[in-house]
């Protein structure tokens, strides 16, 4: 669909015009901006338009034009022409603009209905054709076998209209013998359904039918019909004769999560009936009831089935059943990659829900001894990749030294070398085991693979033994990127033994590895850095000097203040770039003079950083230097060299920004401000138009939001200035921001979307909370909807909150809505208490999806304030509430509501729920 925006003021005057309106119209921005709205739709009046507009301005209301009735709000061609339109057919919103409680114009929204529009005539047409239905069921077989859905259509809503008596019994007749042709069958129930004839009771008689196929059939539909009248007959059907018949009836009750028949189901999965095991098992899965799963576990010894219900624990089981699965790992001969994939599946449930996954890991620990160890180890060389992820999983939680060698030979896998390095780190922080793997580690260094050294030092750096300090020094002249990961192995090792070895790499090649060892020189911060660092200062190797001066400067040596303003008149202009970065940073009165000579008296390359350097010394500069320091930024602005116009700009956005509304501070933003206009709007390089815009929103002035607007809505810009510009936009505190975010919201670039959904997450406001949630339910790309649903938890306000709850409707973005709000609830920064009681609210709603959504939530959020929300909700009028409290409570452990389980035990008429109490109770 096409969407575009305009916004007026209250006087009708047009206040702004998106690109989409431009290609509508033809009409650009410059031709219609404060021109009034009646000078573009004339007819406006006469067609009683403008008392809408006139009422959303009075009142504050939202009015709709509906297509059928009004037809376009701007006269202008369709798209393409066609037999039904000469004007484009428009669905118009007019919503008020507000600038807090008052209206201060209005924001238009049109969208393009015309193609569907003409797609509905040229439909409607085609059906008005008329086609000859035959007035026997029997002739009219050969069309409904055919596959044309609008005459099957035809004849369905022929037949559905016929006052004919027997026309149930024949399409029940046609129904027995045609139940193999899925055509005539879907026909056939939607007539019974058309002519209001019910077609569960007739499926359900179908049931006692004596020919075995339509048993068979039946039972399929009523699974597929998912209307749960159909339970009881179905649940009576497992008793058929035909083995095939209750195979069908088993998966139309997993089809219809019929939690009433999960004991009938585990008998029959226990039966020793391999061929109805299946079934059962799939039916369990699909019914999701958690309280089954350690009903299951006899059936691990069973070597036909063990694969099944390994997969059925993975799903349902929880914390309870993990020891006993371990303990089969145990036995000889028994399906280790099976049970170890539960165990995993069950772990990372666990890590994505709760954050814990290594509880389960732990579980199962406790269940595997010596001989579970030995069967994990002899299947280690014959697993998959995911099956010796699985593996690894287990091992990682367990210890001994076979276990430790094992691990070490698998980091050269790329599929789990992450998992070993987390399960070796982990061993090597035990002082029982940190020799034994820092040797492990040590061997692995001499590894052919790069990826395998890398990994083992870093893992021997976080482990942080000294003892590796000699084997990861001799790796400092090999490959670079193992020299810059061991560089920082070093560093956290924190062992000055390695200090001569790092400052060796001071004249290193690679700018890359040099960093790497000045990193760790300086968090190694050896006493006789000073005394070392002063005479490469003067070094022949001109990075030598770089480094050099880079740690001086970090260190601010008192001995190195003069030598470091010599190298000032070093002839490399690498080294007095390292000077100027800082020097900010030194307590010293040359500082400031020598910035602002080497702003206008260096080279391009050492102005930039002379520019970026003065903005940071904004902000510990006395407030005698202001005017000063303001003055020389404004000039760097004329300079030749685009870099250091970028960083001027962007030195001038951050300080003053930072400077809070002093009347200096205004004084200066209006001197600037036009020169700031003419470097977006003229400046030969986009890196600095784009910083200028940003700028702007720094400054937060709103004269600009004409340019910016303008700049966020040219679809052929550079997208850096676009973005920049929308960016700007959601830190300008006015109504115009607004309207510009959400035509940015409605850009064909999903790009584009992106960044008007991060510059909404900015502004946090109620709009914000509005304009984001519309993009969930509505925009076509994963990654735009996922970006707005991070934003609207990361604002975490209550109207937030609602409004992620409220999507939760939406199966699609359910799971994310819910990990959302998890995720923030757990944040450090999250005020917990508060953000409980916003998440609870839900139990109120009045859709039982949004309230089991909220106990999902209040689950994951392992707190006790949260806890007593999922007690309260025990009480909830709906069983699926009740049920999910329940086994969130399970999932938690607490017991602290045995009162209110006993009852439910004794009176709750679901028998799921009475179960999952029961169980609670079994372990309380």
């Amino acid at each position: 669909m096409t969407i575009s925006i305009f916004t007026t003021d209250a006087h009708l005057l047009i206040r702004s015009w998106d690109a989409t309106l431009v290609a509508m119209t033809g009409l650009k921005g410059e031709q219609v901006y404060g021109k009034p709205l009646m000078d573009l739709i004339p007819d406006l009046a006469s067609r009683g338009l403008l008392e809408r507009f006139q009422r959303v301005l009075r009142e504050g209301v939202i009015e709709t034009l509906a297509p059928a009735l009004h037809h376009y709000l701007i006269p202008c061609p369709p798209e393409r022409s066609s037999p039904y339109f000469d004007k484009m057919q428009q669905r118009v919103t007019i919503a008020p603009l507000r600038d807090r409680d008052e209206v201060i114009g209005t924001i238009v929204t049109l969208e393009d209905v015309t193609e569907r529009l003409i797609e509905e005539r040229v439909l409607a047409q085609k059906l008005a054709e008329p086609q000859k239905i035959p007035d026997s069921i029997e002739e009219a077989l050969s069309l409904l076998d055919q596959n044309h859905p609008q005459v099957r259509s035809q004849i369905v809503n022929h037949w559905a209209k016929s006052s004919q008596p027997q026309i149930t019994q024949e399409l029940l007749t046609l129904l027995r013998r045609e139940h193999r042709n899925p055509n005539v069958l879907n026909s056939v129930l939607q007539v019974l359904v058309l002519s209001h004839v019910d077609p569960i009771p007739a499926l359900i008689d179908c049931l006692q039918d004596p020919d075995v196929d339509l048993r068979i059939y039946a039972a399929l539909a009523l699974g597929e019909r998912h209307d749960g009248r159909a339970i009881p007959a179905l649940r009576e059907a497992l008793k058929d004769q035909d083995t095939n018949v209750r195979y069908h009836v088993i998966e139309a009750l997993g089809h219809l999560q019929a939690t009433e028949t999960i004991d009938e189901l585990c008998e029959i999965a226990r039966g020793g009936d391999f061929f109805l095991a299946f079934p059962a098992l799939e039916a369990l899965m699909r019914i999701g009831d958690s309280t089954v799963a350690s009903r299951l576990l006899p059936l691990l010894e069973d070597e036909l089935l063990v694969d099944q219900v390994t997969e059925v624990l993975g799903q349902l089981g929880d914390a309870d059943v993990v020891v006993a699965m371990a303990e089969q790992l145990n036995l000889p001969n028994t399906q280790v990659l099976s049970i170890a994939g539960a165990i995993a599946k069950i772990s990372q449930r666990y890590q994505k829900i709760y954050g814990e996954g290594d509880v389960i890991a732990d579980l199962a620990c406790q269940g595997i001894q010596e001989e579970g160890v030995d069967n994990i180890l002899a299947v280690l060389p014959e697993a998959s990749d995911e099956q010796l992820t699985a593996l690894v999983v287990l091992l990682g939680s367990l210890e001994g030294e076979k276990i430790e060698r094992a691990l070490a030979g698998l980091l050269e896998s790329s599929a789990v070398r992450e998992l070993v390095q987390s399960a070796m780190i982990r061993y090597g922080r035990n002082t029982r085991s940190r020799a034994r793997v820092t040797d492990l580690l040590i061997q692995q260094l001499d590894s052919p693979d790069l990826e395998t050294r890398k990994l083992a030092a870093d893992a021997l750096g976080r482990i942080g033994s000294p003892r590796a300090v000699e084997a990861l020094t001799q790796l400092l002249s090999e490959d670079p990127e193992l020299v810059m990961v061991t560089a920082a192995a070093l560093a956290q090792i924190g062992d000055q033994k390695a200090f001569d070895s790092l400052l060796s790499l001071m004249g290193h090649p690679e700018s890359a590895v040099r960093l790497a060892a000045i990193a760790a020189l300086n968090s190694l911060g050896h006493p006789a850095m000073s005394q070392r660092i002063l005479p490469m200062l003067k070094d022949e190797n001109p990075w030598v000097r770089e480094s050099a001066v880079k740690i001086a400067g970090y260190f601010a040596f008192r001995e190195c203040i003069d030598p470091l303003f010599d190298c000032l008149e070093d002839p490399e202009e690498r080294v007095r770039r390292a000077v100027i970065e800082h020097l900010p940073y030194l307590e010293d009165d040359r500082v400031f003079g020598v910035l602002v000579r080497s702003l206008t008296q260096e080279t391009p390359g050492v102005r930039a950083v002379a520019a970026h350097a003065l903005g940071e010394l904004g902000t510990l500069t006395p407030s005698a230097l202001t005017p000063e320091l303001f003055e020389h930024l404004r000039q760097a602005l004329e300079d030749s060299e685009p870099w250091v116009r970028y960083q001027a700009v962007r030195s001038l956005g951050r300080w003053l920004g930072e400077m809070g509304n002093t009347p200096a501070t205004e004084t200066m933003i209006d001197q600037l401000l036009p020169r700031i206009k003419t470097l977006i709007e003229e400046d030969p390089a986009n890196p600095v138009r784009a910083a200028a815009a940003k700028t702007l929103g720094q400054l937060g002035h709103e004269e600009m939001i004409p340019l910016l607007i303008q700049l966020s809505e040219d679809e052929n810009s550079d997208p850096d200035i676009a973005r920049a510009a929308l960016l700007a936009l959601g830190q300008i505190d006015h109504p115009n921001a607004v309207s510009a975010l959400m035509t940015g919201l409605n850009s064909p670039n999903p790009e584009r979307r992106l960044d008007a959904i991060q510059a909404f997450r900015e502004r946090g406001d109620t709009d914000a909370g509005l304009a984001l949630q519309w993009m969930v339910a509505a925009d076509p790309e994963t990654k735009v909807v996922h970006a707005a649903i991070d934003s609207l938890s990361r604002m975490a306000t209550p109207d937030a909150i609602a409004a992620l709850l409220e999507l939760t409707l939406d199966p699609s973005n359910r799971e994310a809505c819910i990990n959302a709000l998890a995720q923030r609830g757990n944040h450090p920064n999250t005020a917990k208490l508060e953000y409980i009681e916003a998440i609870a609210k839900g139990l109120n709603h009045v859709h039982t999806t949004i309230r089991c959504a909220v106990v999902e939530i209040l689950k994951r959020l392992k707190h006790p304030y949260a806890s007593e929300f999922l007690i309260a909700a025990l009480h909830d009028r709906e069983s699926g509430v009740r049920l999910a409290a329940v086994s969130a409570l399970i999932a938690l452990g607490n017991r602290s509501c045995i009162e209110q389980l006993a009852m439910l035990t004794r009176t709750d008429p679901s028998p799921a729920v009475r179960r999952a109490a029961q169980r609670l109770l079994h372990f309380s």
